[in-house]
């Protein structure tokens, strides 16, 4: 039964955890750059009025839409903007203590593979 057990640990437990928790890294990292982007686009817009739109619609353009889909658009823009900026702390929070948890335990399985006696 030892036997099994020392196999299963040293040659899958070991192995396996090092590429788990690099991917929990990985993945920490990436939910930080994702709080950044969706922190960045969490600020409100400014509504334009009638005339502003207008004169900057000709500038641009681009007239496909109306004044009004402008305005709702805008508006529901502006209704999510605080909540992905509170969502977007929990979320580089969460990242970051991916990346705590996942070196912690990679340290942890590496000083206790390297402290183990060599069996042959």
């Amino acid at each position: 039964m030892k036997l099994v057990n020392s196999f299963f640990e040293n040659k899958i437990l070991f192995r396996i955890n090092r590429y788990f928790y690099n991917l929990t890294a990985f993945g920490g990292f990436l939910a930080i750059i994702g709080s950044g982007a969706l922190f960045t686009q969490s600020f409100q817009k400014e509504i334009l009025t009638l005339d502003e739109w207008r004169k900057k619609g000709e500038k641009l353009e681009k007239v496909n839409e109306s004044y009004f889909d402008y305005e709702k658009r805008l508006n529901d823009f502006n209704i999510n903007a605080a909540q992905n900026r509170e969502d977007s702390q929990f979320l580089v929070l969460g990242g970051l203590g991916s990346i705590i948890i996942s070196s912690s335990m990679s340290a942890f399985f590496a000083i206790e593979r390297n402290t183990r006696k060599k069996e042959d």
